[in-house]
């Protein structure tokens, strides 16, 4: 997962939070070349080491900077049905609607992006509005959340979950 989340902030520009992202990585990378490049007889300056600091404060402001307002989107969670019984260690579908926003079909896609979690677990960040979970027998919570480009929360989060109870699979012949 770390290296889907590496992927999709490489290609899309830190997130592809617009211009004033690109800035503030740009200033930050500018500080800690500047503070690298500083030297004296005794070593580094403390004020090499103080450029340094505040450029990787500022390279890590623009990684996770909202430029967007929260958007009016509304997640409606097709399946599964809250409550029901579905068959443990085998694929459950999980679908979700939205409404009044794009999900990204690819990682440099534009819209938000879908975060489904099991029991609290990030599981998958599907791209699109459907997959799959495998889950064991027992109660589950799934939640499907929509996050920025970022993969940042909203706040307050948009999100939808359910309860769900997977059952284990009766040996045929056996009641």
């Amino acid at each position: 997962m770390t290296s889907a989340l590496l992927a999709h902030v490489s290609s899309s520009g830190g997130g592809g939070g617009g211009g004033s992202n690109f800035l503030l990585l740009l200033a930050g990378f500018a500080a800690v070349v500047a503070g690298l490049g500083v030297r004296s007889r005794e070593g580094r300056k403390p004020v090499a080491w103080l450029l340094v600091t505040v450029g990787v404060a500022v390279i890590l402001t623009g990684f996770v900077w909202r430029d967007e307002p929260r958007p009016d989107v509304t997640l409606t969670l097709a399946s599964p049905d809250p409550g029901v019984a579905v068959p443990a260690d085998t694929p459950v579908p999980v679908s979700v609607s939205v409404i009044g926003g794009k999900v990204a079909t690819s990682p440099t896609g534009s819209g938000g992006h879908l975060h489904l979690s099991v029991d609290g677990t990030l599981e998958q960040m599907p791209y699109g509005t459907t997959a799959e979970v495998r889950l064991p027998p027992g109660s589950h919570t799934l939640r499907v959340e929509y996050v920025d480009n970022k993969h940042l929360s909203y706040k307050p989060p948009i999100a939808v979950e359910v309860r769900v109870t997977a059952v284990p699979a009766t040996p045929s012949g056996v009641e």
